[in-house]
């Protein structure tokens, strides 16, 4: 597989964030559209060791500040602050792992998580099979399924929606190659969006 180049450079970057995460966005999709017509697809609940949803929140075990007791964050399907809704004792999940938030206003939104934690109120987590699929990429992959990326509002997403999608399953050294290169071009980004940030409050100052 030839070496994939990120299209996002500081001249096509425009001075508005949306325009950079746009030029991101459609990076990511061209990569894994190039990516869908060389390789066979892949049904997800085939690389994941686990995928479930998360249940109702822990009611007697339950802190809202992390003690030495409670350490284990509780992650529900909010996108602010990660999702956290506070720490409990016991862990629904010890290995690295990807969430989806299925309901509410950031339905779809993804995260990678690397601790343990507790998924509440119908989180859906990936966990995935490391010998078939690195975390990094199984996000990558997973944040460009159709029912994520089409832009359309979606009330909520379960299990069975997730299970029914195939991804494109390159090789591991390949999977990293391309999440290196998606993560520079995420970070130039990001670099941009806080570039224009700083320029703005000089203008406005």
């Amino acid at each position: 597989m030839k070496p994939l180049r990120p299209s996002v450079r500081r001249k096509e970057c425009g001075a508005e964030p949306e325009e950079c995460e746009e030029l991101f966005e459609s990076s990511k999709g061209q990569i894994f559209n190039k990516l869908e017509s060389l390789k066979v697809k892949t049904p997800i609940a085939s690389v994941c060791k686990e995928i479930f949803a998360g249940g109702d929140a822990p009611q007697s075990n339950f802190s809202e500040t992390r003690t030495e007791k409670y350490n284990i964050p509780i992650i529900a399907n909010a996108v602010k602050d990660g999702g956290l809704y506070g720490f409990t004792d016991l862990s629904r999940v010890i290995e690295p792992s990807i969430t989806i938030a299925g309901r509410g206003s950031g339905t779809g939104h993804t995260e990678i998580r690397y601790e343990p934690f507790f998924p509440i109120v119908r989180l859906i987590v990936l966990t995935p099979n490391t010998e078939r699929i690195t975390l990094e990429f199984l996000k990558y992959s997973v944040q460009t399924l159709d029912i994520l990326s089409s832009g359309s509002a979606i009330p909520q997403l379960t299990i069975p929606m997730i299970k029914e999608y195939s991804i494109a399953l390159p090789s591991i050294k390949e999977q990293q190659a391309i999440v290196e290169r998606l993560d520079a071009l995420q970070s130039e980004t990001k670099r941009l969006e806080r570039q224009y940030e700083r320029q703005l409050g000089i203008w406005r100052s």
